[in-house]
């Protein structure tokens, strides 16, 4: 199957990693099984729902509740599975197939959505029954590599830090994934958080090493990633590496910071010598 494929991969590797691999045979099992395949887009076809504005309620479709409300400052996102026809102004049109980013559910009747750069409001039932929930998008989206999702969840103000079921952010799937312009621009998010571990203990520099993507751990590296933080298996990212260049890299940045943390220590001790 697909992880005895990759572990088979990882453990035959030459050059650095060598004396490496066979200790990965393991965790290659556990970190193949985290990802799974794409979802597929449900097959739908089209309704139209008739409100009137006068009664302001949504439009009746069974006794299941809606979703839970987002918390505060979060937004909830949803693949429409039917089209919707607004028969007032206020009121959101979107087609089969839209994302829906819902950001205020204080009505519990009418949802206040964002779809395709429109804003409008959405009848909170219909979202609960006609449409898909997507409970990471920005990880979909780093993991397809797909730039234009990514952006429009980052303009919708999807959290750039959140951890999907098995710990990972956005950015670990694009360093996995080898995404490297989708690594750029989770890397020009202001709040980025660089070291956030997974269930595994694996940082996003874990992934990219592992990997062998030299040029995204060189983006990490240069943004400030740490290069010593262990694993569950107590592993850094330089054991991780599996090309010459990954390991080069974090060899000469692990060797940099103990040179500087020297220094600075010199520095200290010079300062209380001169007191």
């Amino acid at each position: 199957g697909e992880t005895s494929s990759i572990a088979a991969e990882r453990s035959g590797r030459g050059g650095v990693e060598c004396h490496q691999r066979r200790s990965h045979t393991r965790s290659a099992r556990a970190r193949a099984d985290i990802a799974g395949p794409a979802p597929e887009t449900p097959r739908a076809g089209h309704l139209r729902i008739i409100t009137t504005r006068k009664q302001r309620t949504a439009p009746a479709m069974s006794n299941r509740p809606p979703p839970r409300p987002a918390k505060p400052g979060l937004v909830k996102v949803f693949r429409a599975l039917y089209t919707f026809e607004p028969r007032t102004p206020d009121e959101l049109y979107f087609e089969e197939g839209d994302i829906l980013y819902i950001s205020d559910m204080t009505d519990s009747n009418w949802w206040k959505g964002t779809s395709k750069g429109r804003t409008g409001l959405i009848p909170s039932n219909y979202v609960a029954e006609r449409a898909e929930s997507i409970d990471n998008p920005l990880h979909e989206a780093a993991k397809r590599g797909n730039e234009s999702w990514l952006a429009e969840c980052l303009d919708n103000r999807v959290g750039v830090n959140g951890l999907d079921k098995a710990g990972n952010t956005a950015l670990y799937w694009a360093c996995h994934g080898g995404h490297i312009e989708i690594v750029k621009i989770l890397l020009s998010q202001p709040n980025i958080e660089l070291n956030q571990q997974n269930k595994l203990g694996d940082t996003a520099l874990h992934a990219a090493a592992w990997k062998g993507y030299a040029d995204i751990v060189e983006l990490l590296l240069a943004k400030g990633c740490r290069t010593d933080v262990l694993n569950n298996e107590k592993k850094l990212a330089f054991a991780m590496a599996t090309n010459a260049q990954c390991a080069f890299l974090l060899k000469q940045k692990s060797t940099s910071q103990i040179i500087r943390t020297a220094s600075n220590a010199e520095e200290y001790l010079d300062d209380e010598d001169s007191d």
